[in-house]
């Protein structure tokens, strides 16, 4: 009877031990990161964001696993402002207009008309003229990975089109949590009411707002239009969106695979440029053919309203000097 039971301990010792040699140890296991995005899979950043995603893992050949969770699954801009400083999770996509909460210099982003068109704003953006708020946000526990386009904002209203700024007069119009968007609106005329995103739908149709501002990508993904009757191009800002990372992340890669998120960063910066351009154009054919009326004030009443503020409120924020050579630099545009 021993013979057995001692051919049954050999065997299962010697299973135990090739189980052992076909299990990959610890440090050879994909690093799983979340990036939490607010966009649906059809909008340019959530492409952009699977894209990414999809880098990382070629250019890793599977170490690091980018795992984009959309349509705010993981919480609003605020919340994952919180959970990026946190470490809970790794990568969000998030609005400059949300960062002020943590870096007071970012609530520059928001001051209307501080990009006089597409080629200026990324003329800024891809210039040194911004390392130091990016340092400061480092500091604060988030690293900003790349800037990506947000296009230009625009009012859309339930009840009568924003063809001047007389227009927004007893009008409660959706904006971020930015003070500079509620007191531009408020400079404007209108009255800035912050609300989170993924609320602003219900808002519009229940009468909580009169209307909001965005980019012709956002009002047709989230449907907004049918909720709203007008859409007016004065494009009053060009507000930056990211991709960051928290700190707590970035400080556990090696420096090997922080080479590697630089160059997807790169990548995934030049593929939503033109993957917004084009579904730009495409969702503006879209909402023009009935589900909105677009219109196409003059911008200049818009300007003026607002001229007088910008340097106020860049001057309040402590940025005057990088808003200076911002619009100076604007004349090359």
């Amino acid at each position: 009877m021993r013979k057995p039971v001692i051919a049954l301990v050999v065997l299962a010792v010697i299973g135990m031990f090739l189980g052992l040699l076909t299990v990959p140890p610890a440090s050879a296991q994909a690093k799983l990161l979340k990036f939490g995005i607010l966009h649906y899979p059809e909008h340019p950043f959530a492409m952009t964001s699977f894209f990414f995603a999809e880098r990382m893992d070629e250019l890793t050949k599977g170490a690091v696993k980018v795992e984009v969770h959309h349509s705010k699954s993981l919480g609003d801009a605020r919340e994952l402002v919180e959970y990026l400083r946190l470490g809970t999770v790794d990568v969000a996509g998030i609005s400059t207009a949300n960062l002020s909460q943590v870096v007071k210099d970012f609530d520059m982003f928001p001051l209307p008309y501080l990009f006089k068109n597409e080629q200026h704003y990324w003329a800024v953006l891809n210039s040194d003229m911004l390392e130091g708020m990016k340092k400061k946000l480092e500091e604060k526990g988030i690293k900003l990975l790349f800037w990506m386009d947000a296009g230009a904002r625009s009012f859309y209203t339930k009840t009568k089109p924003v063809m001047s700024p007389d227009d927004l007069k007893g009008q409660k119009i959706r904006v971020m949590a930015s003070p500079v968007m509620i007191k531009t609106i408020n400079v404007m005329g209108g009255s800035g009411v912050p609300l989170a995103w993924g609320e602003l739908y219900t808002a519009l149709q229940t009468g909580v707002v009169d209307g909001a501002e965005n980019n012709p990508p956002s009002v047709l993904t989230e449907k907004h239009y049918e909720v709203s009757k007008y859409f007016c191009l004065d494009e009053h800002m060009r507000i930056p969106d990211t991709v960051l990372m928290s700190m707590r992340t970035w400080n556990r890669l090696s420096p090997k695979e922080k080479e590697l998120f630089e160059k997807a960063s790169l990548e995934g910066q030049a593929f939503m440029r033109g993957s917004w351009k084009a579904f730009t154009e495409a969702a503006l054919t879209r909402l023009k053919a009935g589900l909105i009326e677009v219109r196409y004030p003059k911008k200049e009443p818009f300007m003026q309203a607002v001229r007088g503020f910008v340097l106020e409120e860049a001057r309040n924020l402590g940025v005057e000097d990088s808003v200076r050579k911002i619009l100076e630099l604007a004349k090359n545009y």
